[in-house]
């Protein structure tokens, strides 16, 4: 039986999927990375995880030390939607 419209599992990806992929990625993880920060930085806070978790989030206060937006935003995730004091 043939199969019309498939591709070959041997066929090579054209290279505009390979960066179309590649960037759907990289924008999922800086979005994800930080949003990440909330739910664990509330488990640390409840003692469900142990401190040096918060470790994983070092560029994150990085940022919140050198920008007065980072600061901002970072306080205003954690702090009121996450209510982490």
């Amino acid at each position: 039986m043939e199969e019309t419209g498939n591709r070959d599992a041997h066929e090579p990806e054209s290279p505009s999927r390979g960066v179309f992929r590649w960037f759907v990625v990289v924008a999922v993880l800086l979005v994800v990375y930080p949003l990440s920060s909330g739910p664990v930085m509330k488990l640390v806070e409840k003692g469900l995880v142990p401190p040096g978790a918060g470790f994983l989030y070092v560029p994150l206060l990085v940022l919140h030390d050198h920008s007065t937006v980072g600061k901002r935003c970072l306080e205003w995730y954690l702090e009121d939607v996450w209510n982490i004091k």
